[in-house]
């Protein structure tokens, strides 16, 4: 007989009858309990095997005393033995995939986030990505740096990385021309500056100049000066929840960690594969970094000068070496090694990032994809949950993705809060009530889901939008919706895993508070002097905190109205793309108002009558185990 568990009393009960009862008091008691952890079972044969029989008894206890307050409660218990060890799936998360802020998308809100990260340095000095112009974080390019000068007697110099070479690659001798009074080179007699296209004074004018890849400039002032090195930095964030909780952060995609010390950055994988090209760099000199490689490749094969090659291409001349060349690139297209319309063909026709509708979009999006399905490029949070389905791979529709992890009324035991990973069809939803406002047929050119978007449903925060102390408890959509249909179209065995929460619905916000924080938002919600609304209930929507801490903690410190800016929703995994609902309203200017995520980002309030998108959030329960899977789309976890 167990007379002691962890976290459980042992007691004596007596009953109206005079029964009594020894056990243990579960009459409150949740969460998970060890009857027996890494429990032994021997045997002394290697034939017979060991049976052991271990029984539980729950006793209903009828006492002499006024039992109204149990009227209607209920029990719901397993039983779990398994080999492995028990896991949580919030300790997993918490204990195994958290190890440092920012390691996995995770941070810790403790009152301050530190991330620690490795810079290219030289003697010193950051060195920076000659492709990017931004300091580099890889050490795949920080093998070879080169030192550039200004000339212009400032003293001026800058560190550049590998890819400086992909660029300027030839060097060639300069003289001083008395007549002309320039510096030039030798060769062929063109004019030498620096690399702020300063002239070259004579007494500079000296050793040799590196030649630009394509075309006919030349700078002065610019020496390989051997390796960098790797340094760690660490930053500080303080305005993070300070809630204790383990918050996913960030959004985009990088590079697989395999292929980290190759590939410097996204741009290295498109140029080197001559596959893929990066929206937000179609420059003249990106695209002919790749011809460079196309003709280096090119003169490998048929023996020629690839700068031959080079100087055909800008300058005309020599029909011979051009129509050899193009094609060979005829060839490399019809074999699929390289692709028109995104910036890597021959004919000079260059991505256009605007042409989302076009050819060079769908060619885009089709290399972009080949990269993530063979492993090179990866997306940078990993926080993807199958619910609802154990079907293997799991069907998008039953993709959700983790906001966090949670002890909200701080007892000890936390819980995973999830969100549909993209939006709800109607099939979900139900078409009853009267919030129900048909297909979304808006905007769809933000969109980052992959739905069918005229399958998407579009729901009124509350239709009739008459106002009153908690009017959320009067919204169809959330009783009828979300807190009916939805469980049901989840199954009995889905919803049981889901905790019943108490949402915030309001805080006495007024119109300024879309340039709160996401910290200033969360302090208010969590009733700093605002008497905020509640609501308990199992499904509710992401609060406009919830979004603002989605982003990468740069973010932090901007408005929640300026998360518009592409440098925040390239890195917010929440951003989808489509106006959305949050579950919070405001009382000022006027009351029938809630906040929004708009199309293009930022937050935003709305009359609530009008019909936008939904993604269902909802917290599971402290004891779901976690089973497997590893958090990517193609891999989400899975739990129990």
């Amino acid at each position: 007989e167990v007379t002691s568990i962890e976290g459980l009393n042992y007691v004596t009960a007596t009953g109206a009858d005079g029964t009594q009862v020894k056990g243990f008091d579960i009459t409150t008691a949740s969460g998970l309990f060890a009857v027996a952890e890494n429990y032994a079972i021997s045997s002394s044969s290697s034939t017979t095997p060991t049976t052991q029989k271990w029984s539980f008894k729950a006793t209903f206890i009828n006492l002499d005393s006024d039992q109204e307050n149990n009227t209607g409660k209920s029990m719901d218990a397993k039983i779990i033995m398994q080999r492995e060890e028990y896991k949580t799936f919030a300790s997993y998360l918490i204990n195994e995939v958290y190890t440092t802020d920012g390691e996995n998308g995770l941070y810790y809100h403790d009152g301050e986030i530190s991330i620690s990260e490795s810079v290219c340095m030289y003697d010193g000095n950051p060195v920076w990505d000659f492709d990017g112009q931004d300091v580099i974080y890889s050490n795949a390019n920080c093998q070879k740096i080169y030192k550039v000068e200004l000339l212009d007697g400032s003293n001026k110099t800058r560190y550049f990385g590998s890819n400086f070479s992909d660029f300027f690659s030839n060097k060639v001798s300069v003289t001083w021309d008395d007549a002309e009074g320039i510096c030039k080179t030798t060769t062929d007699g063109v004019e030498v500056t620096d690399f702020n296209l300063n002239p070259i004074s004579q007494s500079n004018c000296v050793g040799e100049a590196y030649q630009f890849v394509f075309g006919t400039m030349y700078l002065l002032g610019v020496s390989e000066v051997g390796n960098g090195e790797m340094v760690a930095y660490v930053t500080t964030y303080n305005n993070d929840a300070e809630d204790y909780s383990y918050r996913y952060s960030g959004g985009g995609y990088n590079v697989a960690n395999k292929y980290k010390d190759q590939y410097a950055s996204i741009d290295d994988i498109v140029i080197e594969n001559a596959v893929l090209y990066k929206k937000t760099l179609y420059t003249e000199a990106n695209r002919m970094g790749l011809f460079t490689i196309l003709a280096k490749e090119y003169c490998e094969i048929n023996n020629c000068d690839y700068m031959d090659v080079l100087d055909a291409m800008m300058n005309g001349g020599n029909d011979e070496i051009l129509n050899d060349y193009y094609n060979y690139l005829d060839e490399l297209t019809n074999e699929g090694k390289v692709q028109e319309g995104i910036g890597l063909s021959y004919n000079n026709s260059i991505y256009d990032p605007n042409d989302y509708d076009g050819d060079s979009a769908a060619a885009y999006d089709a290399a972009f994809n080949k990269a993530i399905s063979d492993g090179y490029i990866v997306e940078e949070i990993s926080n993807y949950v199958c619910f609802g389905s154990n079907a293997t791979p799991c069907p998008d529709e039953y993709l959700y993705r983790i906001i966090g992890v949670f002890d909200e009324d701080s007892d000890g035991e936390y819980n995973v809060k999830l969100i549909k990973a993209d939006y709800t069809t109607s099939d979900m939803l139900g078409t009853d009530g009267k919030d129900y406002g048909g297909s979304f047929n808006g905007d769809t050119s933000n969109y980052k889901g992959s739905m069918d978007t005229s399958t998407i449903a579009v729901y009124s925060w509350d239709k009739n939008g008459v106002w009153d102390e908690g009017f959320w408890s009067k919204s169809e959509l959330n009783k009828i919706n979300l807190n009916t249909n939805y469980l049901n179209y989840l199954g009995s065995s889905w919803s049981s895993m889901i905790e019943d929460t108490t949402w915030i619905v309001g805080a006495n916000f007024n119109q300024n508070s879309i340039n709160y924080t996401a910290k200033e938002f969360f302090d208010r919600i969590n009733g700093n002097g605002s008497n905020p609304t509640r609501y308990t209930a199992e499904i509710g929507l992401m609060y406009p905190s919830d979004y603002g801490y989605a982003a990468y903690p740069d973010a932090w410190m901007s408005s929640l109205n300026s998360y518009n800016s592409s440098s925040i929703t390239q890195n917010n995994w929440l951003y989808m793309g489509l106006f959305e609902w949050t579950i919070v309203d405001l009382y000022y200017p006027r009351v029938g108002m809630a906040f929004v995520i708009e199309y293009d980002g930022d937050l935003l309030y709305s009359p609530v009558g009008n019909i936008f998108g939904i993604r269902p959030v909802f917290y599971l329960k402290s004891n779901i185990s976690y089973v497997s899977g590893n958090g990517t789309k193609s891999n989400p976890y899975r739990i129990s």
